[in-house]
């Protein structure tokens, strides 16, 4: 048989491949460096007569070369029997649905858009120091413990049981105050109130400058304030009060005899939605205080908070809708009442007609559901809430039997109109509770990478290889007639 490496058509113009015989190769130069010398319309007939290659081809010469483990072997048939190819086909079926399966349960996580609450205990050095020292920190944890040294003190807020006096409003012939100004005129002056108090075991000789006055729902109470820090815990140190409650002065509708003491972060308007703990007539009652702060997640969606404490609580909110309801519908101002206009008339100073419109109000919830365009329902995004246990003891005798004179009062008089208050941490340190993103983007590629590697050994090359190389580039481009092995970017 003559073999022939050279025959070519004069008619076509390409090499002739039913020239080559069995075994022979094109002499000196390929089919390829050929076809690589006819033009475009020379080129066409040989590629019909080649025919463009399947998607199956493509795919198997891609996955040669593919970082992907496991398609490689799965898609080699020159080198494996079919059922090593099934086996490694169907191990990389398995790893690609647990892959899907992990990658959507962490995408229905991140959607969720939940957030986490550390719980950590610090010691600070001064309240000052706490967020700085905090986040001096490079690494999370659940508990700091630092020497202590100082903590700042909280707003106390002591309040006589008895709303009103009863001989100051007969003189006054005020029974029921239409204003604030009528309201001073018949209560009981802090210096007739509070007979003794001390701040670190210092005696405050200036009571009526310590303890403000200020306006609530449950009367006119008086409040102390201070910069100085607590130094040390326990009983000898923080605030000291003793209150005269003078139950000979009140008035007929009081029911309980006794002192309502709050502790709360300036600023915060007290109303009947606070938690507050009651100090009976003679007892020595010691009230251990316990902070916590809060710090919740600002970022939307994740934010489920509002605003900043004081200026918005939650209960401020409430009592809010409540007041603007009373002024509203009842025609008077509460007497915890800030907003504007403070023209407005006191509420009870018509007892009859206002009790029953606010009592309607707080029992149906029409107050509540009048606030329209509000959501109390949201707790403050920073604030800081106190915790109050207290234990209480009867005086000594011998204690007792020092002040009768100072008094002049029998012991059963003294125990019937005197209390001790006792205020202070019980221990130098607070909680601070901080929300977090339960997983955030990062958080998510990085599960998602580790995922990939994990069951399909997929790097970020990889899923370009996948989307680009295979897709793009070789598959899509076969569709719209141009099909090679390798695609647009081969030769």
């Amino acid at each position: 048989m003559t073999k022939d490496t050279g025959v070519e058509s004069a008619a076509t113009g390409f090499t002739d491949s039913r020239a080559y015989s069995m075994g022979d190769e094109p002499a000196n130069g390929t089919a390829t460096a050929v076809i690589e010398h006819m033009d475009e319309e020379e080129q066409k007939p040989l590629m019909e007569e080649e025919g463009n290659p399947t998607a199956g081809q493509v795919i198997e010469e891609w996955s040669g070369g593919t970082s992907v483990h496991g398609v490689a072997l799965a898609f080699d048939s020159q080198s494996f029997r079919i059922w090593y190819r099934l086996l490694w086909g169907a191990l990389v079926l398995t790893a690609l649905a647990l892959m899907v399966w992990q990658i959507e349960s962490l995408i229905r996580q991140y959607r969720s858009f939940e957030v986490v609450t550390d719980t950590i205990t610090i010691v600070p050095e001064t309240m000052e120091s706490l967020i700085r020292q905090y986040r001096s920190f490079e690494v999370v944890t659940d508990t700091i413990t630092i020497v202590p040294e100082t903590m700042e003190f909280p707003e106390i807020t002591v309040c006589n049981t008895n709303y009103l006096s009863n001989w100051r409003s007969q003189v006054a012939n005020i029974t029921a105050p239409a204003t604030e100004e009528e309201l001073f005129q018949i209560i009981t002056p802090v210096h007739e109130f509070v007979v003794y108090a001390a701040f670190n075991g210092r005696e405050i000789l200036n009571i009526s400058q310590a303890f403000a006055p200020i306006v609530t729902d449950y009367g006119v109470c008086w409040q102390f304030q201070t910069t100085e820090h607590v130094i040390r815990p326990g009983q000898f140190g923080g605030l000291d009060v003793y209150v005269f409650l003078n139950q000979w002065d009140y008035t007929d509708d009081t029911e309980l005899a006794g002192a309502m003491v709050f502790a709360l972060t300036p600023g915060t308007n007290i109303n009947t939605q606070l938690p507050f703990t009651t100090v009976s007539p003679g007892k020595f009652a010691y009230l251990k205080l316990r902070q916590f702060q809060y710090g919740r997640e600002k970022q939307a969606p994740w934010a489920r908070c509002y605003s900043e404490a004081p200026a918005y609580t939650q209960e401020q909110c409430r009592r809010n809708c409540l007041y603007k309801a009373a002024r509203e519908q009842c025609g008077c101002r509460g007497w915890g009442d800030r907003l504007e206009p403070q023209e407005t008339r006191l509420c009870y100073s018509q007892p009859v007609e206002d009790g029953a419109c606010i009592f309607n109000l707080e029992q149906t919830l029409d107050g509540i559901r009048s606030c329209t365009g509000t959501d109390c329902s949201l707790p403050p995004c920073v604030e800081t809430e106190y915790a109050v246990d207290m234990t209480d003891a009867d005086p000594s005798d011998v204690f007792l039997s020092s002040l009768f004179g100072l008094y002049n009062l029998t012991q059963e008089d003294f125990l019937k109109n005197f209390a001790s208050i006792h205020v202070n941490f019980d221990r130098i340190r607070f909680e601070e509770f901080t929300e977090s993103k339960a997983l955030t983007l990062n958080q998510l590629l990085g599960s998602i990478g580790g995922s990939m590697g994990l069951f399909l050994g997929i790097s970020a090359l990889s899923v370009f290889e996948i989307f680009g190389d295979l897709c793009i580039f070789r598959l899509i481009p076969g569709f719209f007639g141009y099909g090679t092995l390798h695609g647009i970017g081969g030769r």
